[in-house]
């Protein structure tokens, strides 16, 4: 058999060196290469090796790319590899008495799906259906995943989406953006069904598929979790005529009172939306109302000193005319009396008018009850609920708490602090105890039992209003960015906001309900629920990467704190905590909930058993990798690193595992080059990889670690090869029988097996050592160690013809033939042999066209090599041949041979050991498969190195 003939006979030749042999590039094995490829692109080679594994190489860098070997691999010799000719599939055989077929990346795209900007994110539906990416500022789509051209365009988001998941049933599509709002979409048409303006600077969406509750992560640190559908929104408010510029609402909360630039008050019907007029052409300069906490009634001050009052059925309550610039303005909480501060810092108490007393005629009248100066100019001022203490910003933007209690001399309560330079807002809780003054960007609140400051961020822009809810838990702050943000009290965190197209003057809570009304500039008033249900801030658990478990009962995130922290999706209490990185980069979790992936920004990718993290196994990525995803059934973890790649790895591992016990584990099963890749996600039945990147979205056929076809033979397997579709694969072995297998059929049909080299009984069945395909891919080449060559019909498989054993005048081999090459326009057939000869043969008539004789070494007459011919392979143009085999002294010997004319241009004894299969590149670079130098040892090389001249 020839895996042990070369052996026998190696040792018994004298060495002849004829030529300096060009500097090899080794690619190391433990154990002999008994075969070789170059994949039809040249990129990488394939070898097969004793060790009972395949390799895949990197042809540039020498970089072992893949290997197949473990329990989905062979279980002895590998000892053929061959490529289909569009590159995507491998076969390999052995002597465990098996051929499989492997798939392989192409490095090509299935399919390309281009976009209007470079894409970041991409999100499956459930059923796999609909592909949604998104990209820059552009509208986003729904793909349907059998027509690309079918699509439908969502809405936008002003900004680059960071987040994209389809719910668990696949209804609801929700995004979030850098925007900082969290998206709604109807899947089935592609209609937003609304938005909710998220705090904090978002960083991530995890949607939860057992609940349906999305969460966000913001890069301070803060995660918030938010209702699976949005609730009913408010009846729309009618819009106003002109720009709003303060809004008080009814202690019920049935009615909005807004004063608008046109010099009027206007009360909208919070239910109906429906809106009418209360006061109309009121003084110039009026800026300020205030609303009687019982009866209705509204007051409207201008800066002047002139208050109209008015009821909410709009008939007039009176008017008042007060001898200094107004500051603020109140009703008594329990007293007909209005109360106001004046510019120059001074407190005054008035009675209010009845409501059918005239107007006096002295306009200096009526006279305030009391007055009691401060001694602070009053920039902005608020009274407390008790009526009898005010909080007054003076004109250097020191905050204080005075006494004006009736018959009493004003005093000084408490100095709270400075808001710097020029002060502008002020605001009390309803029930006294807390106080938020601003100016500029600046924003201070301050707890009045204590006088303690809670800790506020500096504003994006200058403050325009804040207003407290009615419980105290938020405050809504408006800059002159447009924009109104709900904190949380006592944290300071942002929760939600609310955007206009232009700055905010308008803000009011509803007294019982979570809606917030806000207006400004853009003349649009909203009534926007806040539905928040949950916040907690912890830099040290949160604020990085985020997704969670396919049971919906935790999520993985990770913040500033060591390593990512699994945490119940429920209580957001620590369950576990994966490893101790620092910058953690990006996270998955596999469907199965059983292992956890943590990327380090220094590019090691770690995968954790769930049930125990202490358990653990790593790899190192050639960059930082920033996004992750598990491949849904198979032990494949799919990554994007950031230099623009995207990469799949063997994640082989056992939960019953302390650590893999498959060495491959973390080897690259697939390089993607997809330029600038963002985001990568399988398909829900894990045939196919998606990457996002560029101005496309691109599908990958899926490589597996296992087998596509996994064919059983009764003995050893010696040779396999595809024809040129790469439907029809010819496998050949030690039984004599070729076999040719139609891959598109259901897996168990069994193939034609061809009697190619069965003698008729009680002969022994003769080994079968290379196959091949005819160019049309109609016959069946085999060659054996009957020293035969027959050429087989492949769907009939009848004989069509034989190259027959050498005999008198019968051209043929004198021993076993072991290797056959076809050239590339399939006219001439190429044989080596153990008789030490070369030759080549027409295929279509059998004849003998020429034989190849040595002419470098005089002493090889008549024969090819100084031993047996193991492999050769014509140049992809077709005008030479290179042969290789087994020479003197444990060494290999390499020929190069002119095709049309059969002269030796080279003939080396190399020092690689014996050589048992060559392959070549368009570019005349050969690859030769070695087995040991050193007999005594059984490493060996595959040795790259340029074509001998």
């Amino acid at each position: 058999m020839r895996l042990v003939a070369f052996a026998l006979f190696a040792g018994s030749l004298a060495a002849v060196a004829v030529a300096q042999a060009p500097q090899p590039r080794p690619l190391a094995h433990p154990d002999t290469v008994y075969a070789v490829a170059f994949s039809p692109d040249g990129k990488t080679v394939a070898t097969g090796c004793f060790d009972k594994a395949a390799r895949i190489w990197d042809v540039t860098t020498g970089k072992e790319l893949r290997v197949i070997a473990g329990k989905a691999g062979h279980q002895n010799l590998v000892v053929s590899v061959a490529y289909s000719a569009d590159g995507s599939q491998l076969v390999t055989t052995s002597t465990d008495n098996f051929a499989k077929v492997w798939d392989l990346p192409t490095g090509k795209p299935t399919e390309e799906r281009l976009h209007a900007q470079g894409l970041t994110r991409i999100a499956v539906s459930p059923d796999g259906k609909t592909f949604a990416a998104a990209g820059g500022m552009s509208p986003m789509l729904l793909w349907d995943a059998a027509d690309a051209k079918k699509n439908k365009p969502l809405g936008t988001h002003n900004g680059s989406v960071v987040g994209m998941q389809y719910s668990a049933k696949g209804a609801t599509l929700y995004t979030l953006g850098t925007d900082n709002v969290l998206k709604y979409w109807t899947a089935a048409d592609g209609k937003e069904v609304g938005g909710i303006g998220v705090g904090g600077k978002a960083k991530a969406l995890w949607v939860n598929p057992a609940t349906g509750v999305p969460t966000t992560v913001a890069e301070d640190g803060s995660l918030r979790q938010w209702p699976a559908a949005l609730p009913a929104a408010p009846k729309p408010l009618a819009a106003p005529p002109a720009k709003p510029r303060q809004a008080v609402v009814s202690a019920d909360g049935t009615q909005l009172f807004v004063a608008l630039e046109d010099q009027s008050v206007r009360v909208w019907n919070t239910a109906t939306g429906e809106v009418k007029i209360v006061l109309e052409k009121l003084p110039p300069g009026f800026f300020q109302i205030a609303l009687h906490p019982t009866n209705g009634t509204v007051a409207a001050a201008s800066a002047g000193g002139k208050v109209v009052l008015a009821g909410a059925d709009g008939k007039p309550r009176g008017e008042l005319t007060l001898k200094s610039p107004l500051s603020v303005v109140a009703f008594h909480p329990t007293e007909p009396k209005l109360i106001v501060v004046t510019a120059l810092g001074v407190v005054e108490t008035w009675p209010l008018p009845k409501p059918d007393e005239k107007a006096p005629k002295d306009p200096k009248e009526p006279k305030p009850l009391t007055a009691r100066p401060t001694a602070k100019q009053a920039i902005r001022a608020a009274f407390l609920p008790q009526a009898n203490q005010v909080v007054i910003v003076d004109e250097a933007g020191a905050v204080a708490v005075w006494d004006t209690t009736d018959g009493k001399e004003a005093k000084k309560v408490r100095d709270l602090g400075k808001v710097g330079p020029q002060p502008n807002k002020i605001s009390v809780s309803k029930d006294g105890t807390t106080v938020a003054a601003s100016g500029l960007k600046v924003l201070k609140v301050w707890t009045l039992a204590d006088g303690k400051e809670i800790a506020f961020p500096e504003q994006p822009a200058q403050v325009e209003e804040l207003a407290f809810n009615a419980d105290k838990t938020r405050l809504a702050v408006s800059t002159g960015n447009s924009t109104a943000t709900v904190y949380s009290l006592p944290g300071g965190h942002a929760e939600q906001y609310v955007a206009h197209g232009g700055p905010i003057a308008v803000l009011a809570f509803h007294p019982s309900q979570p809606i917030l009304y806000t207006a400004g500039a853009d003349s649009v008033l909203k009534a926007t629920p806040l539905v928040m249900t949950k916040f907690i801030a912890d830099a040290a658990r949160f604020g990085g990467p985020l997704t969670g478990f396919a049971n919906g009962a935790s999520l993985l995130t990770a913040g500033t704190g060591e390593g990512a922290v699994k945490v119940n999706a429920t209580s957001l209490a620590t369950e576990a905590t994966f490893g101790k990185s620092k910058a953690v980069s990006a996270v998955a979790v596999n469907k199965a909930n059983t292992f956890a992936a943590v990327a380090d920004a220094d590019g090691t990718v770690t995968v954790f058993n769930a049930a125990n993290p202490a358990e653990t196994s790593s790899f190192k990525a050639p960059a930082k990798v920033t996004d992750l995803a598990f491949h849904p059934t198979l032990p494949h973890l799919a990554g994007v690193l950031a230099d623009g790649r995207a990469m799949t790895w063997l994640t082989q591992f056992d939960p019953a595992e302390t650590k893999p016990e498959d060495k491959r584990f973390g080897t690259i099963l697939q390089e993607i080059a997809h330029p600038k890749a963002a985001a990568v996600a399988y398909t829900p039945d894990g045939a196919t990889l998606l990457t996002a990147g560029d101005l496309a979205l691109r599908s990958w056929k899926v490589i597996g670690d296992a087998a596509r076809h996994t064919l059983q033979h009764p003995n050893m397997v010696n040779a396999a090869a595809f024809d040129k579709t790469g439907t029809l694969l010819a496998t050949a072995g030690q039984d004599g029988i070729v076999r040719v297998f139609d891959l598109t059929k259901p897996v168990g049909t069994a193939p034609k097996a061809i009697n190619a080299h069965v003698p008729m009984a009680p002969a022994t069945p003769q080994p079968v050592y290379a196959v091949l395909f005819s160019a049309d891919g109609k016959q069946v080449i085999s060659c054996s160690f009957d020293k035969s060559i027959k050429i087989h019909d492949a769907t009939a498989g009848t004989l069509v013809k034989e190259i027959k054993p050498a005999a008198d005048k019968v051209p043929g081999h004198a021993d076993a033939v072991y290797a056959l090459a076809l050239s590339p326009d399939g006219k001439a057939l190429a044989s080596g042999s153990a008789d030490r000869t070369v030759k080549l043969w027409n295929p279509t008539t059998g004849e003998l066209i020429r034989e190849f004789k040595n002419t470098v070494d005089p002493k090889l007459k008549d024969v090819a090599h100084p031993g047996y011919v193991q492999g050769l392979k014509f140049t992809p143009d077709g005008t030479k041949l290179v042969t290789v085999g087994t020479a003197p002294r444990n060494k290999g010997y390499l020929a190069v041979w002119t095709v049309a004319d059969g002269k030796q241009l080279s003939g080396q004894e190399l020092d690689l050991g014996p050589l048992h299969a060559v392959d070549v590149r368009a570019d005349g670079l050969i690859v030769l498969g070695c087995a040991s130098k050193v007999r005594s040892q059984s490493a060996a090389d595959a040795v790259l190195l340029p074509l001998p001249k």
